[in-house]
């Protein structure tokens, strides 16, 4: 009797693994019970739902981690303050709200690292967040919405990110003192856009293959340095750099390559050009 219940049992791990194995507990019953500031490691696996972090906490993918998610809310959601998210794939594949980002971001202090988003819609938010890092990562859209878009976030770091095939590859708001480097932004609108915000650093970005490579627009003090503007000549009205309505802006040692047109001003004061490069090819 004993042998033929280990047979049955046998068979049945072969034929419903699945069903026999316990079943895995979902990432947000992980994050929910984990003490704020505590460390959640992700095991590697196909993670379907939606998550919240609204707590002190560092969530981190082992290897080979992927959170999808369809439905009409972001995959990834933070909130409060120091929320640390690493190494992990993030697919949005919702249609239908344009508004929706795939990874939506508020609070202070948190640290975005090497995260690969596939974004239907907008690849991430930053809404009204301070002091926010986002570094060593790739966002790749089907041109419906922004690549990284910030509203009245400040003093931020957007580092080391590959942004593709999007609308603005990085967009800010109303957001200050914000740093944008070495960035790699291609197949967009305006590969990096601001709009009333002051203090801002773009050095060593590579914007190419977009209908303008930067746009500053009602900006005052912007550093524009050793940035890489080229090939963008996508459209009749495309360029390298465009600067309306702006005030103390400084743009020195940058590539203007095979542009429509190198760089354009318009209702604007206190603009320095300086030992910058126009090549046509």
């Amino acid at each position: 009797m004993k042998i033929t219940y280990i047979l049955f049992l046998s068979l049945c791990l072969l034929l419903f693994p699945n069903s026999i194995s316990a079943e895995r507990p979902s990432l947000q019953a992980m994050i929910d019970e984990a003490e704020a500031g505590g460390t959640v490691m992700i095991s590697p696996g196909y993670y379907e739902e939606n998550i919240t972090i609204d707590k002190p906490l560092s969530l981190i993918g082992e290897r080979d981690v992927t959170i999808n998610s369809c439905e009409n809310a972001p995959v990834v959601a933070i909130s409060g303050d120091g929320v640390q998210l690493d190494n992990v794939s993030i697919e949005q594949c919702n249609e239908d709200n344009g508004d929706l980002a795939a990874v939506y971001v508020t609070g202070d202090q948190h640290h975005l690292s090497n995260l690969e988003i596939q974004s239907s819609q907008m690849g991430l938010q930053l809404f009204e967040a301070n002091q926010i890092v986002v570094e060593e990562s790739t966002i790749r859209g089907t041109r419906k919405e922004n690549g990284i878009d910030l509203w009245k976030t400040n003093d931020t770091t957007i580092k080391e990110v590959k942004i593709d095939t999007i609308l603005d590859g990085i967009y800010m708001e109303q957001s200050h003192r914000n740093t944008i480097v070495q960035n790699v932004i291609e197949n967009a609108r305006y590969g990096i856009h601001l709009m009333f915000t002051n203090d801002t650093v773009i050095e060593q970005n590579q914007s190419q293959h977009n209908f303008t490579g930067a746009m500053v627009m009602e900006a005052q003090n912007v550093l524009i340095k050793n940035n890489d503007f080229s090939f963008n000549n996508q459209n009749v009205n495309s360029q390298g750099l465009l600067l309306y309505l702006t005030s103390d802006i400084v743009a020195e040692n940058n590539l203007f390559a095979s542009n429509r047109v190198g760089a354009f001003i318009e209702d604007s004061s206190n603009a320095a050009i300086e030992t910058s490069f126009n090549l046509i090819q």
